[in-house]
């Protein structure tokens, strides 16, 4: 009986012990190459081992809690494989809590704290300054972080569209045909390959101010305004006088026109009934010349 008693206290001793053994065994994630600060561009694994070392069961998931939100997300589902690539970080919204959990397996392991550090590209104006207008050549600049100087390549970005014939650090742009919205990014060799692409920078212009041609009657000179219109400006009152004297002396003109054509008729009529009388046609021409000369001196 006694040797019972101890077989079964042998037993419950090792179920125990087993049990929580179990219980301390967790999953934990790591991370290759081993950091937790990566850049856009990098390729990085994750790998889920256990604490104490265990074998494997082949059946894995793989979660991740993205940084400043509150839900968890599925990067897996059940797989055979304990390890997660991720090929190419491209975004800061990778930041964040990453865990995997192992099948049998309930007490979650330590979460572990992924940064992808960004590094941001502003658009900068070389040169004119602003306002631009239609006819300007229009230099910008693609400055990165400025801890690194070696960048091989810049992409330009012109409303979204990659504009390859643009990869230098700065740019030309001739207004108005290339106007719009432009972003940059950059590549190098080593770590960190690839910056993010910068916030869009909004390159219009103006068109000049056409020039006005404008008339003042009530001013006596020609003057310029301010704002680029031509004035011109007529006396208002001597050029209602020299209109005046011009209708006048017409006037006088066209009177005596029409005075010496009604005398001259007149006189031809006479000239003809009187030939009948015998009156010679001097006498008729000197009558005339009087009368003609009479009338311009009324005239003047």
């Amino acid at each position: 009986m006694e040797l019972n008693i101890l077989h079964l206290l042998l037993l419950l001793t090792s179920v125990v012990h087993s049990a929580l053994s179990q219980g301390e065994i967790k999953t934990v994630l790591r991370l290759e190459p081993s950091r937790t600060q990566i850049f856009p561009g990098d390729s990085v694994t994750l790998i889920c081992d256990t604490e104490p070392k265990s074998e494997p069961t082949g059946r894995y998931k793989f979660y991740m809690k993205p940084e400043h939100q509150d839900h968890e997300q599925h990067l897996t589902f059940w797989i055979k494989e304990n390890n997660y690539n991720i090929t190419s970080v491209k975004k800061k919204s990778d930041s964040g809590s990453y865990w995997c959990e192992r099948y049998g397996i309930d007490t979650e392991g330590d979460r572990l704290h992924v940064i992808v550090s960004e590094l941001v590209p502003t658009v900068t104006v070389v040169s004119p300054q602003r306002p631009f207008y239609s006819g300007d050549t229009v230099t910008l600049s693609c400055d990165i972080t400025p801890q690194y100087t070696d960048w091989e390549l810049y992409f330009w970005y012109r409303d979204g569209t990659c504009i390859t014939s643009k990869t230098s650090r700065t740019i030309n742009i001739s207004l108005p045909d290339e106007a719009g919205q432009y972003s940059c990014s950059g590549r190098r060799a080593g770590r960190p390959k690839m910056s993010s692409t910068s916030s869009s920078f909004t390159v219009s212009y103006q068109d000049l101010p056409t020039p006005a041609l404008t008339v003042h009657p009530q001013m006596s000179s020609t003057s310029a305004s301010s704002t680029g219109s031509v004035q011109v400006t007529i006396n208002s009152w001597s050029w209602r006088l020299r209109l005046a004297s011009s209708l006048a002396v017409v006037s006088v003109y066209l009177l005596l026109t029409v005075v010496l054509i009604v005398k001259v008729r007149g006189t031809i009529c006479a000239c003809e009934s009187d030939k009948a009388s015998g009156q010679s046609i001097e006498d008729f021409e000197a009558q005339a010349d009087v009368t003609d000369r009479r009338y311009l001196n009324v005239a003047v």
